[in-house]
Order: C-alpha cells, then structure tokens, then sequence
C-alpha cells in the first residue's frame, strides 16, 4: 500500500505493484536492502514512482490548489485512459498515424502497426489474453515476446531484436506518462549480430557492375576476355 503525507495529514493511494520481502526492507531508508538485481530492480521502481510524485508536488508547490487529493488525483488520473500496455500502443499508433507527412512516414507508422499485431497475437497464444495491465509486463513477458518472434512468427535474430527495439520505444512513452512506475526492460540489451554476406568474385563483380557489350578487356585476364584475339 502506497500512502502520501502533507502538513501532517495522508492518503492512500492504492498498490503500488511492487512486492518486497518484509526482511529485506530496510524501513529507515525506505527501500530494499542489498545490491542484488532483484533489489536493484525494486528499489529503481520505487524511486520512479517518488520521482513522479515529487514532479507534480513541485508543479502544485506554490498553487492553492495543492492538496493531497489533487495529487492523488493527477497521479492516478494521469494514466487512467492508458492503463494496459495495448491500450498505450493505440494511443501511439494513432499519434503517429496522425503525423504522417508532418514528420512521419507511412513506412515508420507500419513498424509500429506491425509490432502491435505481433504482441496481440501473442497475448493471444501464449497467454491467453487479449491485454495486459501495465503492472503485468515484466521482463519474462519480453523474454516470451522474443522467443515468440522468433520461433512462432519466424523472424531472424536480428529482425526480432529491432521488432523489440519498436516496442520498447513504446514502452519509453508509456514511463515518460507515468503508465509504468517500473522499466520492463531493466537488465534487458540489444545487440544485433553481424550478418556475413560474402563476397563476389572479380569476374562477378566485373559482370554484375559493367553493362554487357561495354566490357573493359583491361580488367580481364587475356585468355578469359571475350573480345580478345591472338
């Protein structure tokens, strides 16, 4: 239970969606104890939900309307329209398809449109689902969603790592709107793998960038030129 004090009074504001081990929460400093991911990974969400809260404190700091339920309202209000994670990627998708020819591309709006398909039909397969709430992503969500992408729907390595890319962009605007009080992807890295395309030959190259019947023979060796006599 997540709570807020001001001039000696307080509210709550619900579940925060963050779990703790009661032994390892250090009630003085106000987070879990140890440097372990898990506690990391905790501690880190804890102090996004401080910041956003401290955000609007400080936007309300010198207004008469500050109040502990104006803050409670904006802070729960603020993410009520974009609650689940599909509900986030409509709103995006039709931002962006708002904006095409004003600095978007049709081909740019369609990479979003496309990731959105592939995660419904995820949800779909793997859980049964047709959303999630934002509290429900986590990273074996994602690591689920990759695995998906790769085996179910095909994609290369690389392809599904950009696939990932589009959705964590997603994601970023879902955090900068205060939807996640955590990061799905922390501990989560990207890195495409070097695809080796070989190499032509010389005669390949020759025969590929030199339109026919305009070959230079002085590139050739002389026994395999075409146009050379004895």
């Amino acid at each position: 239970m997540m709570r807020i004090h001001l001039n000696g009074e307080r509210v709550a504001l619900g579940t925060t969606g963050v779990s703790v081990d009661p032994e390892m929460w250090d009630s003085t400093l106000g987070k879990v104890r140890g440097r372990t991911k898990e506690a990391l990974a905790t501690n880190a969400q804890l102090t996004s939900i401080s910041t956003d809260l401290q955000v609007i404190f400080q936007r309300l700091e010198f207004s008469e309307e500050l109040s502990l339920e104006r803050i409670k309202s904006e802070y729960l209000g603020k993410r009520e329209a974009m609650e689940t994670v599909l509900s986030l990627f409509t709103k995006y998708n039709n931002d962006m398809y708002a904006q095409i020819g004003c600095g978007v591309s049709k081909a740019n709006y369609r990479k979003f449109d496309i990731c959105k398909r592939h995660f419904t039909n995820f949800l779909e397969i793997k859980y049964a689902r047709t959303d999630l709430n934002a509290i429900e992503l986590t990273p074996i969500v994602i690591h689920d969603f990759d695995v998906y992408l790769r085996t179910i729907v095909g994609q290369s390595f690389n392809t599904a790592i950009k696939t990932l890319k589009t959705f964590k962009t997603v994601i970023i605007f879902g955090r900068k709107a205060g939807v996640f009080n955590h990061d799905p992807f922390l501990n989560i890295h990207f890195k495409t793998k070097r695809v080796d395309r070989g190499f032509l030959t010389d005669w390949k190259s020759h025969s590929t960038l030199t339109p026919l019947g305009k070959q230079d023979c002085s590139l050739w060796p002389q026994n395999d030129c075409p146009f050379w006599s004895k």
